[in-house]
């Protein structure tokens, strides 16, 4: 009877794996939420939280260019009618007198409000470790695709930024989600992922622009689809989701046009840089030509590197042979190496090239893919051991192997932030 219900006990776990490390990640990225107060340590966290309450209180979404709001719009979005709530909320229970009573608190303590940007981030990190199981799973199969989640949930730098309450996370999660729906597309043409496909293209878009660029993974997987069925490029489900992109960028835009005419400037002033022009100041925006004449590609790509081997030398180096593998096993153009090797390295490239100042966070978004490349890598040694008896104990011994920096890392600096 005992040996049954050890059995069942085993199943169960077995069936809600995913769910037990979305739980632990969740816990885990929630070190932060009071972490530093009521002073702003962490580097962009309060811009949010200004404009969310800016937005509350003219009532409307558009965003005035006087405002130098230079981050994208979403996040402050969805944090306007939690504060929103949480006002109300303190008028019924008596701890405001009224909403001029909230505002004055506000004035004075807006650093408080830091706890809901965090969660939001919390949330989104933990999204994220969803979905690269969902694009793990769909790509290869459901053992990659948990240790993917499981390698995504202790990764220091993503565990790092998820207790942040910056825009780094939610756009990770939205790049990680609109990878998924076009990978999906590719194999379906479902209408529902076309549709998926847009919406989180424009999303991504307002919560830090960088997301649309993949937006080119959504070209790419319909262009396979149509060739695959023999079908016509412009085709309806493709127009409108074209029409609902384009419709979701120009609303952002026009809602917050410093942050686009703020970014658009930057870059620019980056390429020129790079061609050995000087771009002058704007009268709408005053560059940082200090930061844009010490720019440096190379600078970046060192920059990146260290970053990715520092915060997780095991998983690097996994990936880097996983990448070896992809290509031997797949064809080169095969949509596996495109999604898990092109896009992040290309997402990596394009960026160094355009950022004149690279900060740690910009690698953030190919952390996901480089991990599911480094699971695939793991099981992929494991096909080639010559006992089969000895798999699961030399799977228990890579997982620990690869894990266990990422582990103690993140587990020690969240212990600090309690």
């Amino acid at each position: 009877a005992y040996v049954f219900y050890f059995k069942g006990v085993l199943r169960l776990i077995n069936l809600n794996i995913i769910y037990i490390i979305l739980g632990f990640a969740f816990l885990l990225r929630l070190a932060s939420l009071r972490f530093g107060y009521p002073i702003e340590v962490f580097g962009d966290e309060l811009s949010n939280v200004i404009i969310a309450f800016k937005v509350l209180a003219a009532k409307s979404p558009l965003i005035p260019y006087e405002a130098g709001a230079f981050l994208p719009p979403l996040l402050s979005y969805i944090l306007a009618p939690i504060f929103a709530v949480i006002g109300v909320f303190g008028v019924i229970l008596g701890i405001f007198k009224d909403v001029a009573d909230f505002t004055s608190f506000v004035t004075l303590n807006r650093e408080w409000f830091l706890a809901p940007a965090r969660v939001v981030s919390v949330i989104f990190g933990t999204a994220t470790v969803y979905f690269i199981y969902l694009l793990a799973d769909k790509i290869f199969n459901r053992k990659i695709a948990l240790l993917s989640a499981f390698l995504l949930a202790v990764n220091f730098l993503h565990v790092h930024d998820s207790q942040i309450g910056h825009i780094w996370v939610p756009l990770t999660f939205f790049i990680t989600a609109i990878t998924y729906f076009s990978y999906c597309l590719s194999l379906t043409g479902e209408k529902k992922w076309y549709c998926l496909s847009a919406i989180f293209i424009g999303l991504g878009y307002a919560i830090g622009q960088v997301p649309v660029v993949f937006g080119a993974l959504f070209l790419l997987a319909h262009f396979y689809y149509v060739r695959k069925t023999s079908g016509g490029f412009f085709d309806k489900n493709f127009i409108k989701a074209a029409a609902m992109i384009f419709g979701l960028i120009l609303m952002f835009t026009v809602l917050n046009f410093y942050t686009f005419y703020k970014h658009f400037y930057d870059v620019a002033a980056a390429l020129f840089q790079v061609f050995g022009f000087n771009l002058a100041p704007s009268a709408g925006y005053n560059i940082n030509v200090s930061k844009v004449v010490k720019y440096s590609f190379s600078f970046n790509w060192i920059f990146m590197l260290k970053t990715l081997f520092y915060t997780n030398p095991v998983v690097t180096v996994a990936a880097a042979f996983g990448f070896f593998v992809l290509l031997k096993k797949f064809r080169f153009t095969d949509l596996k190496n495109i999604f898990l090797i092109f896009a992040p390295l290309g997402y990596l490239l394009l960026f160094s090239f355009l950022y004149y100042e690279f900060n740690y966070r910009y690698v953030l978004p190919a952390v996901p893919f480089f991990i599911v490349s480094a699971s695939f890598f793991i099981f992929w040694v494991l096909e080639k051991l010559p006992f089969p008896k000895a798999k699961s104990a030399a799977l228990i011994l890579l997982i620990i192997l690869i894990s266990s920096y990422s582990i103690a890392a993140s587990s020690l600096y969240s212990y600090k932030l309690l």
